[in-house]
């Protein structure tokens, strides 16, 4: 049985594909008209090198190691159903279904695990540069102000509109 999209939801990626093509367009004049697209911010160096920054990367990478090693393509398993006997296929027609719709809940309950990991990550990151580097919020890229903040929320809903298309 095939899913067909409905006109909403075709209506709805049409209209995303317009907003990204104008903030495209939008950009690409400020472009051409020579106004920088981000506005220059001085900043001191880091209190941290290259090496802090490659231990800072393993724990990703070593994310995406075990994601890699865990998924296995997936074996389709054949059943054989007596047509003399329905009570048989209707009973491996529900496990497989009930199988198939635990399938999504597993992969739900993944995505939000490594979620929570990546900013469980983040945080203790953060921590531990803090401590032991001394590096201060400006050093993060977090925002010290109320301004910047809201700048920064900005930039990202452009961004974010740019790249939809």
């Amino acid at each position: 049985m095939e899913e067909s999209i409905s006109p909403a939801s075709i209506a709805l990626m049409a209209c995303f594909c317009l907003v990204s093509l104008g903030t495209l367009l939008f950009l690409f004049q400020r472009h051409i008209g020579g106004t920088p697209l981000l506005n220059f911010e001085p900043r001191r160096r880091v209190p941290w090198g290259p090496a802090m920054a490659a231990v800072a990367m393993l724990f990703p990478i070593s994310g995406i190691i075990v994601a890699l090693s865990n998924s296995s393509p997936p074996v389709e398993e054949q059943t054989i159903v007596d047509v003399h006997t329905p009570e048989v296929s209707e009973e491996v027609t529900e496990e497989l279904a009930a199988e198939d719709a635990e399938e999504p809940t597993k992969f739900v309950a993944k995505i939000l695990a490594t979620i929570v990991m990546m900013i469980g990550f983040v945080i203790v990151l953060g921590l531990f540069l803090h401590s032991a580097l001394g590096a201060d919020a400006h050093d993060l890229g977090l925002p010290t102000s109320k301004e910047q903040l809201l700048g920064d929320i900005g930039l990202g809903i452009v961004a974010c509109l740019a790249a939809m298309l």
